[in-house]
């Protein structure tokens, strides 16, 4: 038998095996525990004890030739924290293919630290990883493959009166928490002290009594609003398109939108809400008031004379291809770019706001003058799929009583970019969203409750009003009232409070992931550095 095939079967029947087997499985469900509900949260601070654990028994059991081992391992705790966390996306048939290719990328950090380590004492490699991996997230949330929904500091979701002190650090003081308790706690399991346990009851305690104090503190409210949110709870996948099964025409969409209005609308009414792509028609941006179903919405807000705000595709043309999601139209001899697009309806005004923020592999494709090809293998893999163009410039929505931030459904999850709305002087959150492409899952859930973490990063209430549901009101601490279920036609009366303060986060936004870029900066230069002194002895 040759030399490498007794390494792979010694790894085949080792009996460590299933304990490694049980380590990556049990700490990618640790990681994920908080999206299940209130106290599953404490289980996110072992998630990464389980890893490094199964990595010290690789260590002690083949003393050579590890790293692929290692990877295996990593990839399987990576893995089953990305499927348990995002299973909702199963509705798509793209799970796997999504689960498989952020696993890899989060690897990427993985592999960076085990490199960086062997640089340093021992005792301090774990300490190393916490700037490495929040500098990963960070990452994750500025390119063309964003995907933020297993930021750690997300893990606070549902038991966001632990993290109230995110109008200081925003999600990252939460990833740098938990990483932090990781770390301890591998301390402690490693060499056991007094000080220890002392140390970890103090970061444990400290942050959560911070934030009962915070919430002790009193937020005056500038302007009461009353609202109007309506869910037309028109199913995606059969109904709300003109190439669905049972697609129902346009003009009767908006009379539903105009109905459900009128059932809950007032004479005290401030503003009417209508979800993301209320409105589908791809309507020409130059003409849109020229189009039948846009003039039951236009003569709806003229006759209640407040302002109504909703979702539409529009459509811009230009004679020249203006960027890489531009496509010819032969009848025009012209190019056009489609766009989610926000809209205020305001007597004779309209304001728009263009979604900037598109959904990898549903919206937009990674760097598309390479790959635009993708277009058909996602299709082809029964995920839907909507090439789109970015918005450039963020914008905010001026009413009588309130200037709004409009953010279209998954924008809600970047706490600096809608600090940035916060900074232009917006008052009042409002997201509006079709959370109906992921059926009756734990997304729309969850979503809601990610939004609730932007409120308490600025201060600032939500207005959240989704298609098919959960649309609600989110106050300045993150607690959500007024909510309509998911999977109901229906409107909704409720209140929303607007607030002229603006929280440090707001000011200095994602401050901390970049003084751990500074870190990792170096750190790599300090590897490289002490990488070729070896080279050279």
């Amino acid at each position: 038998m040759s030399h490498s095939a007794m390494n792979f079967t010694s790894f085949r029947y080792n009996k460590n095996i299933p304990i490694l087997l049980l380590l990556a499985v049990f700490g990618g469900i640790c990681l994920q525990a908080g999206f299940w509900g209130k106290g599953w949260v404490m289980l996110g601070f072992m998630g990464w004890v389980c890893l490094w654990q199964a990595e010290k028994i690789l260590k002690e059991t083949f003393l050579k030739r590890n790293f692929l081992r290692r990877l295996l391992v990593a990839f399987l705790f990576l893995f089953v924290w990305n499927v348990v966390a995002t299973w909702w996306v199963r509705i798509t048939g793209a799970l796997w293919v999504i689960s498989v290719a952020n696993s890899l990328v989060m690897l990427v950090p993985l592999v960076f630290w085990w490199w960086v380590r062997k640089f340093f004492a021992e005792k301090y490699e774990k300490w190393l990883f916490i700037p490495i991996w929040i500098s990963f997230e960070f990452a994750h949330h500025h390119w063309q493959l964003t995907w933020v929904w297993l930021t750690l500091g997300n893990t606070f979701l549902y038991q966001n009166e632990w993290v109230q002190w995110y109008e200081y650090t925003g999600v990252w003081g939460g990833s740098l928490w938990i990483l932090l308790v990781n770390v301890v706690f591998w301390e402690i399991k490693e060499a056991f002290s007094i000080k220890k346990i002392a140390f970890l009851v103090a970061l444990l305690a400290f942050p959560i009594t911070f934030s009962w104090i915070l919430r002790e503190q009193k937020l005056l409210p500038t302007q009461k609003l009353n609202v109007v949110l309506v869910q037309p709870n028109i199913d995606p996948f059969t109904e709300k398109f003109n190439d669905c099964p049972r697609f129902i025409p346009f003009a009767k969409q908006a009379q539903i939108l105009v109905d459900l209005t009128l059932q809950k609308f007032d004479k005290n009414a401030d503003l009417v809400v209508f979800p993301e792509t209320a409105l589908d028609e791809n309507f020409d941006e130059r003409w849109v008031r020229k189009y039948p179903t846009f003039q039951k919405i236009d003569s709806l807000q003229q006759k209640l004379n407040v302002p109504v705000l909703l979702g539409v595709s529009t459509r811009i043309f230009t004679k020249e291809k203006s960027s890489p999601t531009s496509q010819y139209a032969p009848l025009s001899n012209a190019y056009y770019e489609d766009f989610n697009t926000a809209l205020l309806l305001q007597k004779d005004t309209m304001f728009w706001y263009k979604k900037m923020i598109l959904v990898p592999g549903v919206e937009t494709i990674p760097f598309p003058e390479y790959t635009i090809f993708l277009k058909d293998f996602i299709s082809d893999i029964g995920a839907s799929f909507f090439l789109l163009g970015v918005g450039k410039e963020i914008s905010t929505f001026p009413t009588s009583k309130a200037q709004i931030a409009p953010i279209i459904c998954y924008e809600s999850m970047y706490g600096e970019f809608l600090s940035k709305f916060v900074q232009k002087g917006a008052d009042l959150l409002c997201t509006i969203t079709n959370d109906g492409w992921l059926g009756d899952t734990e997304w729309q859930k969850h979503h809601l409750y990610l939004g609730a973490l932007r409120c308490i990063e600025t201060r600032r209430e939500m207005l959240h009003c989704s298609n098919m549901g959960a649309s609600a009101v989110i106050d300045v601490w993150g607690k959500v009232r007024s909510e309509i279920p998911y999977n109901q036609r229906t409107s909704m009366k409720a209140i929303a409070f607007t607030y002229q303060e603006k929280t440090f986060y707001t000011h200095y936004g994602d401050f901390l992931p970049k003084i751990a870029l500074s870190f990792v900066g170096v750190i790599f230069l300090a590897s490289l550095v002490r990488f070729f002194q070896k080279k050279l002895k």
